[in-house]
């Protein structure tokens, strides 16, 4: 949040599982990805993610 690659950043990838979403997160000026789990709600559970990949 410091380095603000968040403010041009856009999701590159993602994968719903059950109870929650995985996103690859990619940001221009940083030149940098990530990941970022939101899990809803609904419940927090065991899941197997499966391969997510980014490309550019």
């Amino acid at each position: 949040m410091q380095t603000h690659c968040g403010d041009d950043a856009g999701t590159a990838a993602y994968k719903d599982i059950p109870g929650a979403r995985l996103e690859v997160r990619w940001s221009p000026r940083c030149k940098t990805n990530w990941a970022r789990v939101t899990v809803y709600p609904t419940g927090i559970g065991c899941f197997t993610a499966g391969e997510l990949a980014a490309r550019q």
